[in-house]
């Protein structure tokens, strides 16, 4: 959604909300699978002055770091935003990259807030098995039949390593 803000501008003072949504079916490379709408305010304090509000959720599909298996996530964002609207910059200088010639994307707004806060990781579960370092077939789905054995991982082995330090120890 574009939000004019120029609209905005003859008045001194003032506060807007507006119904908004995330429009787009990609946030980076990940699928969006529900984009719930919320309420984005937007508030002018004076001259070019402007605060943008917002709290909202969506739910995104990322691959688990594993697998590769699709895992939906729900991704929380605040946006909680201030820019003078004749030099599009922030109150830290950084360039307002949701603002266009005095119009607010929305989206573009969302999608810098909701990429901040994607997951380091994520797993389809807990104990994933991953995929044949051979073959590439998914081991959740049971032995792949290359004829490799399961290797385990470098996290495995260092847990085992530590284990094994530990009771040469005593």
């Amino acid at each position: 959604m574009l939000i004019d803000l120029s609209e905005l501008l003859p008045y001194q003072e003032g506060e807007r909300e507006y119904p908004v949504s995330y429009g787009k079916e990609m946030l980076s490379a990940y699928e969006v699978s529900s984009a719930p709408e919320f309420v984005l305010k937007i508030l002018h304090s004076r001259d070019n002055d402007f605060r943008v509000l917002a709290e909202g959720s969506l739910r995104v599909m990322i691959p688990c770091a594993r697998c590769l298996e699709p895992v939906e996530q729900t991704i929380l964002f605040t946006a909680d935003r201030s820019f003078d609207l004749s030099s599009g910059l922030d109150t830290d200088g950084d360039e307002c990259v949701f603002l266009t010639d005095k119009v607010l994307d929305t989206d573009e707004l969302i999608a810098d807030e909701a990429l901040m806060n994607l997951p380091i990781r994520v797993l389809c579960r807990e104990n994933c098995k991953g995929l044949c370092e051979t073959c590439g077939a998914n081991l959740n789905h049971g032995p792949c039949g290359c004829g490799e054995k399961e290797t385990p991982t470098r996290m495995a082995e260092a847990i085992m390593a530590a284990m094994n330090a530990a009771k040469n120890k005593k």
